[in-house]
This record gives C-alpha cells, sequence and structure tokens, in this order.
C-alpha cells in the first residue's frame, strides 16, 4: 500500500541534521589526521567507513521527497525550484573555494588566478565536496523522466529497478575488486547516487514501520562490525577497501536502519528540527572552510583525539551561521535572477 505525502516528516528534518553532522565529522577526520600514529589512523579510517551513509541518506530524504509527492515536475518546475538555485551556489562558492585554495597555494591573487578559479569551478576542481551539487543537478534532470515512472509503477517492478541497480553498483565492483576481474555487463546507469535517489522514494513509499526497534538496531550493529572488519583487512589488501567503503552493501543497510528507526521514533524536538533543517545543505558547502581555518592555526586532535567530538561542535556551530547567512544571501540571488529572467522574456 502507497503512503501519501500529506503530513509533515519530521524524522527528515532530524536525519538531515545527522547528515550535516556526520560529514563534518568525515571531513575532520580526513583534515586532521594526516600525521597521526598508525593506530589513530586506523581507528580513523573505520570511523570516516561507518560515517559513509551520511551523503547517501542526504540522496535518500531528496528522492523521497520529490518523487513521492503528488506534483508534476516539468524541466521548467526543476529549473526555477531546484537546479537555479544549485547552480548558483556551485558558481559562487565553488569559484569562491577554488580562488581560496589557488590564493593559498601560490600566495598572490591576479586575473589569471581568477580565471583560473572559474576554471576549476566549471570543471569540478573546487573543493571535493561539491561533487554532491553537481550530481544533485544531475539527479533534478532525470525527475521529470523518472518520478512518472516510479509513481505508475507497481511494488515489485521498482523492486526489480532498484535490484538491478544494486547489483551494477555494488555486487559487481565487490566482486571486481576482491577477483581482479572485469565483468562486462552493465546499465546505462551505473552511479550508486541514482540508487539511493529512488531508493528514497522507495523507503518512503513501499516500507512498512517497524514494529520492534531490535532488527534495526541489530543490522547496524552487525554493518558495523563487518564495515570496521574490512577496513582493517583493507588497510591490508585493497581489494577489500570498495567493500568497507562508500560502494559498502553495508552502508545500504545502516541506511535503511537508520531512516527506518527515526521514521518510527523521531517526534520531538520538533521545532528545533524544522529550523535547522533547511540550513543543512548550507553547512554541508559552508563546513569546509572552517576545518581548514582550524588547520592552518594549528588547531586539531591529532596529538589529543579527546578535542575531535569539540571540534566537529564547534564547526557545526559556526557552518550552521554561516548557512544562515548564506541562505540569505542565495535567496537575494535567485530573487535577482529571477528579476533578469523575466526582463529577458518580456523582449
Amino acid at each position: 500500500m502507497q503512503k501519501t505525502h500529506s503530513h509533515y516528516y519530521v524524522h527528515l528534518d532530524f536525519l538531515r541534521i545527522l547528515s550535516a553532522v556526520m560529514v563534518i565529522a568525515i571531513h575532520c577526520l580526513i583534515t586532521i589526521t594526516d600525521e597521526t600514529p598508525f593506530t589513530h589512523a586506523a581507528a580513523a579510517n573505520i570511523i570516516h567507513n561507518i560515517l559513509n551513509f551520511s551523503v547517501p541518506m542526504f540522496l535518500i530524504i531528496t528522492g523521497g521527497l520529490l518523487m513521492s509527492n503528488e506534483k508534476e515536475y516539468t524541466y521548467k518546475d526543476m529549473l526555477k525550484k531546484y537546479i537555479l538555485r544549485a547552480l548558483l551556489s556551485i558558481i559562487v562558492f565553488g569559484t569562491a573555494f577554488a580562488l581560496l585554495e589557488l590564493v593559498v597555494t601560490y600566495r598572490t591573487v591576479n586575473l589569471n588566478i581568477l580565471l583560473t578559479s572559474v576554471l576549476y569551478m566549471l570543471t569540478g576542481r573546487s573543493f571535493d565536496h561539491m561533487w554532491y551539487l553537481y550530481t544533485l543537478i544531475g539527479l533534478y534532470l532525470i525527475t521529470p523522466v523518472f518520478k512518472p515512472f516510479l509513481k505508475s509503477a507497481p511494488k515489485r517492478r521498482v523492486e526489480c529497478f532498484l535490484l538491478a541497480l544494486f547489483v551494477v553498483n555494488y555486487v559487481f565492483p565487490c566482486v571486481n575488486s576482491i577477483f581482479d576481474i572485469s565483468i562486462a555487463f552493465t546499465l546505462p546507469i551505473t552511479k550508486w547516487p541514482i540508487f539511493y535517489y529512488i531508493y528514497g522514494y522507495y523507503l518512503m513509499v513501499h516500507t512498512a514501520d517497524l514494529k520492534k526497534a531490535f532488527p534495526a538496531v541489530a543490522v547496524i550493529i552487525v554493518s558495523i562490525c563487518c564495515i570496521a572488519a574490512l577496513s582493517v583487512l583493507g588497510t591490508a589488501d585493497e581489494r577489500f577497501e570498495p567493500i568497507a567503503g562508500q560502494g559498502s552493501p553495508f552502508i545500504i543497510a545502516i541506511v535503511t536502519a537508520v531512516y527506518l528507526l527515526a521514521r518510527k521514533h523521531v517526534t520531538a524536538p520538533r521545532k528545533i528540527y524544522s529550523l535547522l533543517s533547511p540550513l543543512a545543505l548550507g553547512i554541508y558547502i559552508i563546513h569546509p572552510v572552517f576545518i581548514h581555518i582550524f588547520r592552518f592555526a594549528g588547531i586539531s586532535a591529532n596529538e589529543y583525539p579527546y578535542l575531535y567530538p569539540v571540534l566537529i561542535a564547534v564547526v557545526f556551530v559556526l557552518a550552521t551561521a554561516a548557512s544562515y547567512a548564506m541562505n540569505a544571501v542565495l535567496h537575494f540571488a535567485m530573487r535577482q535572477a529571477s528579476k533578469i529572467l523575466a526582463k529577458l522574456r518580456a523582449r
């Protein structure tokens, strides 16, 4: 039985905030563990791989919300409501981040540096985490085509499509890595973000609420243990790295269990979640700036690992404040862009 999209999903707000915090935690790990002892680096690698469910959760939320509602999206709708916003974020912040990196590297600012920063933005060579926005635009572009199929397809057909994506995006790469082979069978769509985007629709529409929390908690614990073990194996044998990293089937298990637990049990504080949730994407975009500032200032948890959660908390607070200001800038830019488009159409 399909569920409706008629009520407020408080668990999605919670999951947005949780995912933003987990992304910050991952990037704090990446930044502060460059010169740590092996034991600390190994532990950081395990934590990193476990927290990899954060970006898939963002995709699940976006796909679930856009694909499950009753609105028929045209490309004009997607352009005005979603693509333009993501594109402006890439242009503004992708260029700024690329410029920041170039200035730090070459210790100067000139026309060539400015033009190069624009080129880096256009070619995806800004801060690494910006890949998500480029991918998001691609997912927005397929939404008007995929949504009618998902809305009209029976549950079994959606499951078969997801199974095909799972096999191509997860099973084949794992088999290829472990046995050092190359399976030739593929699909035109072979990127894991589209799996999670459509899986978000499936979770929202076709899954029942949990009756008991224990099975989901057990899945999370077992998956974490498997990822930890595979992470250790991956340090000795790189063939196991894909199964422990972003492409791990165990990440799917964790993200599914966390989603279902949140849907069942998250109810309050509703006002706080609804206040912070719209800032989650901005937090994702801006947080690396503060991590790099701390790094250049010599503030890290390399020697004092207990500072790691403190660093996460401080970066989250600063990124939240910056995201609030950033949203105001983007809303202003969107209004100006809309006025320009209106003038062009009037001509």
